[in-house]
């Protein structure tokens, strides 16, 4: 995780070495209270994905840095407009956009997306400023997490030929699983709520153990450097934000002696922290 403020300096100090060595980056960007996610490759040309689940304004100031690195490439994700000017986008809610942010980057890290991107636009890629992919352009791991599901049945339609029957057949299993009626008894696929909450569950066990100059110790370190998978590799800055916004206070209980608060906003620092623990 990246603040947006160290968007810059850390690109200047970084994109050679780190490109060198990795090729490839995710980089989950905080900008003030809102997430998105940024993917970069260097393997042959350098390139950039920029991908924000709510189309947030904050999206174009990310851009205004990154276009600042004249990258051969620059992609940017969008929902499209329709007659009366709504953009569909895959966040409808106002407190996910951390936990779109961090599978954004999770599914990147498994996919040569710059393939599927190069294929998609063609020679119609722009050679100066953006180039706009539409949510139902994008590979199906990319979007799967979309809340409404009228999304669900456009992709269908747009993406009816280009689908494999086991990817249709998954995709269908995954929305199935994953619908529930919302506070207004309106269906919704609640696939990050539930990613959440499993977040949560799978960091409290860690937390628990950590006393509390350890916590200090792990708020107090500045950056991380966590490989992934392949040639890709996870970047993450502290901000601190997840500590200052999180109580851990005694409990009285023998099972759980303490007690781990945190709001939907912090997703990105949970898992950072939990992977963290576990290496």
């Amino acid at each position: 995780m990246l603040a947006f403020d160290k968007l810059e300096s850390f690109l200047s100090e970084h994109l050679k070495s780190n490109f060198a060595i990795n090729k490839r980056l995710q980089l989950i960007i905080k900008h003030g209270s809102h997430y998105l996610t940024v993917d970069i490759s260097c393997a042959e040309h350098k390139r950039c994905l920029l991908l924000d689940a709510a189309n947030d304004k904050r999206m174009m100031s990310v851009y205004g840095k990154l276009k600042q690195f004249a990258f051969d490439r620059l992609f940017v994700a969008s929902g499209k407009r329709d007659e009366l000017g709504k953009v569909h986008n895959l966040q409808q809610d106002f407190d996910s956009c951390s936990m779109f942010a961090f599978d954004h980057a999770v599914q990147l890290s498994k996919r040569d997306i710059y393939s599927d991107l190069e294929k998609l636009v063609g020679d119609n890629c722009q050679r100066r400023g953006y180039t706009t992919v539409y949510w139902e352009q994008l590979p199906i791991q990319l979007v799967w997490n979309a809340q409404s599901l009228n999304f669900f049945t456009n992709y269908l339609e747009v993406n009816k030929n280009k689908l494999t029957q086991g990817e249709l057949k998954a995709y269908k299993k995954y929305i199935k699983k994953n619908t529930e009626l919302d506070a207004k008894k309106k269906s919704r696929n609640v696939a990050v709520d539930r990613i959440f909450d499993s977040s949560l569950k799978q960091i409290f066990p860690w937390v628990e153990k950590l006393s509390q100059t350890e916590i200090d110790y792990i708020a107090g370190e500045d950056t991380y450097l966590m490989p992934m998978q392949r040639e890709s590799t996870f970047v993450f800055a502290n901000n601190n934000a997840f500590f200052k916004s999180c109580k851990i206070r005694k409990k009285v209980s023998a099972n759980s002696p303490r007690v781990f608060e945190s709001s939907s906003s912090l997703l990105g620092e949970l898992v950072r922290y939990q992977t963290l623990l576990q290496s």
